[in-house]
Formats: structure tokens, sequence, C-alpha cells
């Protein structure tokens, strides 16, 4: 068994890559979709497992990806998704956030769980 975080590294803190940085977000995901293909498919074996993030209580790539911007950052994390199941559509993906369990959306927002990928 082989688990992969394939993002976990991805920037420093939560912020984005200097090369990322005047990025919009559409391009963000392209972004992130690319570097989880090109690190998966480098990696030369398969995952069965790859975590999108890591405890990514704030969001991730700030300030697109906050979780402020919660329809942004799920769009992120959708491309991570979707470049891990373009590798291998057996491997499973996570996503951690420990706060999650006990965050309140923000007033007006959605309090609704998070879609299964």
């Amino acid at each position: 068994m082989e688990t992969y975080q394939c993002l976990s590294g991805l920037t420093n803190g939560t912020y984005k890559l200097t090369a990322w940085s005047g990025h919009t977000c559409s391009q963000l995901r392209t972004d992130v979709y690319h570097h989880a293909y090109d690190v998966l498919k480098a990696q030369g074996t398969t995952a069965d497992m790859v975590q999108v993030g890591n405890e990514i209580n704030g969001g991730m790539l700030w300030n697109e990806g906050s979780t402020s911007n919660r329809s942004q950052l799920a769009g992120l994390l959708t491309s991570g998704h979707d470049a891990v199941r373009a590798v291998n559509s057996g491997t499973a993906v996570a996503i951690t956030s420990p706060r999650a369990a006990t965050s309140r959306a923000p007033a007006g927002g959605s309090t609704a769980p998070c879609p299964t990928v």
C-alpha cells in the first residue's frame, strides 16, 4: 500500500507559490491539476490513497482558496481530485480539515456537509 500527499507541500503554509502569485482562480485550478497529475505520474507507482492538501483549516493557496472563498476552495480541491482520478480512477482521495466537524459557516453561508467526491 502506498499513500501519497501530492499537494501538502505545494505552498509555503497556505500561500501560493511565487510562480503562481498573479494567477486567477481559474488558472490556479489548472495549476493544481497539472501539479498533482505531474507529481503522481513522476512517482512511477500507483497510490492507494492521495490526500489533497494537508489539514486545510484555513484553506489553501490564499487568498483565492481561503475558507472565506469556499466555492473557490472547492474548485481547487476538485482540480486536485480530478488529477488523481485521471492518473488512476481507483485511487481514493482524502481531504483533511480537523476543524470541519466544529466549524460554522459565515452569516448567510451554507452549513451543509461537503459533497463526497
